[in-house]
């Protein structure tokens, strides 16, 4: 029996993070039956920029004080890079050993060498090539890391000014998004870093403005902020909507930080909570499953003549609604269970590993 996380101080941001990574497995399964066919579905990457302000919020918290004071620029990079490098590295060398298994054409086109290497580099994010690589996801590991790396020289170098640093960084990430991404705040391998920039700053300014006295009204503001989240991811399409949307998270952040309120002690209860324990490895694995889910599917399509899988989902046609919720059910309870496989032998232990030999 697998024990129930503790909650700690943030533990319902935690689990609001496994929830939004479920909404961006919904996203890439893109069948046509009711759970994935709706606005909030087929809207939900933006909830990849709730990670972005999260990580900001976070990072800053456990952080900043920290590398202001002399901790080690290198160590907090070895840090972070021994939580979201290992489990990158092995999807990665599983999509080389596996992909080709159910899917035709080797390595080519958006599984070409070129593009595993930028993987393996977290160059996938900055440009460099006009589509995501590998693990599509990993675009955004690619941007946060280097992220990390700004922040770290930015609090060791501007000190008490590191705040004002990150207000002009994010009003600049902002702009350039706005000007230059022809889609919006829907950008990955071209302006990738900078989307996170923008978020994780966000996330910073939010935790700096926390207090410790708490909120008032805070069941009114929770259900407040968690409609207007809502909203925004569901109208996202809309190119100045989608852009605010990291705005909108850091107020749903900054008020279920404190929880204080009945959302929040709904998301304390077990299975948000294991959600929010498995969350980077939902994201980070969730691709490699469905890709090989889906040539698999594929495969026994072709041979009994029948069709397997959505439109959407790397195929050919399947109408009926019902069977397609069924299976988008199917895909994200097998996601799922990969997440926690992956969190318990590849992603935890490999954490401890990195802290015990950084710390130690």
């Amino acid at each position: 029996m697998v024990a129930e996380p503790a909650p700690h101080r943030y533990a319902a941001l935690d689990a609001l993070r496994g929830i939004c990574a479920c909404a961006v497995v919904l996203y890439h399964i893109r069948p046509t039956g009711w759970l994935t066919a709706n606005p909030l579905a087929t809207q939900a990457w933006l909830f990849v920029d709730f990670f972005f302000v999260l990580s900001g919020f976070v990072i800053a918290a456990s952080y900043r004080a920290r590398i202001a004071e002399g901790f080690s620029v290198a160590r907090f990079m070895g840090l972070r890079l021994g939580r979201v490098y290992p489990l990158h590295l092995a999807v990665l060398l599983l999509m080389a050993a596996l992909v080709p298994l159910t899917h035709a054409g080797g390595f080519m086109g958006d599984r070409s060498w070129p593009d595993f290497v930028r993987g393996l580099l977290l160059l996938n994010a900055q440009g460099l090539d006009h589509r995501a690589g590998w693990n599509i996801p990993s675009w955004s590991i690619a941007a946060e890391v280097w992220t990390y790396l700004l922040f770290a020289l930015v609090v060791r170098l501007a000190g008490r000014r590191a705040l004002m640093v990150f207000a002009l960084l994010a009003v600049a990430a902002l702009l350039i998004v706005a000007r230059q991404s022809p889609t919006g705040l829907d950008t990955t391998y071209d302006w990738g870093v900078v989307r996170c920039i923008y978020g994780f700053s966000l996330g910073m300014i939010v935790q700096a403005a926390r207090t410790k006295a708490g909120i008032r009204f805070a069941g009114v503001l929770e259900m407040g902020c968690a409609l207007l989240a809502l909203l925004t991811v569901t109208y996202g399409d809309y190119r100045g909507v989608g852009l605010a949307a990291p705005l909108v998270f850091a107020a749903l952040i900054y008020v279920y930080s404190f929880q204080a309120g009945p959302l929040s002690r709904l998301l304390l209860t077990p299975v948000p909570m294991m959600l929010g324990t498995w969350s980077y490895s939902i994201y980070m694995i969730h691709w490699l499953v469905l890709y090989l889910a889906m040539g698999l599917l594929g495969k026994v399509g072709e041979t009994w003549h029948i069709a397997l899988i959505p439109v959407q989902a790397l195929g050919p046609a399947l109408t009926v609604q019902t069977e397609n919720s069924a299976l988008t059910l199917l895909l994200v309870a097998i996601v799922i269970g990969c997440a926690r496989l992956s969190y318990r032998f590849i992603e935890r232990p490999a954490r401890a590993w990195s802290r015990k030999i950084l710390m130690d």
